[in-house]
């Protein structure tokens, strides 16, 4: 009986672990891609490389 409520507080707190690692590597994934993205808008913003 009680076992069943230890279980769904532990499945509640691994759900709130997971969305934590989700927020916590947003930033990291949009600012790899920033920078993956960077050097298209230099060429779209018209700083052509010399030629």
């Amino acid at each position: 009986m009680g076992s069943t409520k230890t279980n769904a507080r532990g499945k509640q707190l691994q759900q709130l672990l997971n969305e934590d690692w989700i927020l916590g590597s947003q930033p990291l994934r949009s600012s790899i891609t920033n920078v993956e993205t960077h050097p298209t808008i230099g060429t779209i913003n018209g700083h052509k490389p010399l030629t």
